[in-house]
């Protein structure tokens, strides 16, 4: 094999390798954010099986992790390194992301009401 066969056949194997890089980086965004969703959503449970022993809301994903409602194997923070918010009121439960952007009250914000869990809603 000479230098030129050598040269063509390393440079069509970095086309090829660029081609498939460029198609897997489009589907990341929705995969980060279908794992912040699932995580909400393992957090929402967690509060809801918290409030319904306890009586009360906890104060945040944190709390669920130190009395033993979450597993140490769960994320603490949303996929972009931020903090979940969990609210509740009336015994509604909402956990919340502020998404890519790390900004609340954008478009991009997760959240993951209540009524995600039987089908009624979503974010």
């Amino acid at each position: 094999m000479t230098l030129i066969e050598l040269l063509v056949v390393v440079s069509l194997m970095a086309l090829l390798a660029a081609a498939v890089a460029v198609g897997a980086m489009r589907h990341i965004g929705p995969a980060t954010e279908s794992t912040a969703e699932t995580d909400a959503r393992s957090i929402r449970a967690a509060a809801q099986a918290y409030l319904l022993e306890r009586g009360a809301c906890p104060a945040d994903a944190a709390e669920l992790f130190d009395e033993g409602y979450l597993d140490r194997a769960s994320r603490r923070v949303d996929p972009w390194d931020g903090e979940f918010e969990l609210t509740c009121e009336g015994g509604e439960i909402e956990v919340a992301s502020a998404g890519p952007d790390r900004t609340w009250g954008t478009e991009d914000d997760l959240r993951v009401p209540d009524d995600a869990l039987t089908g009624r809603g979503g974010y």
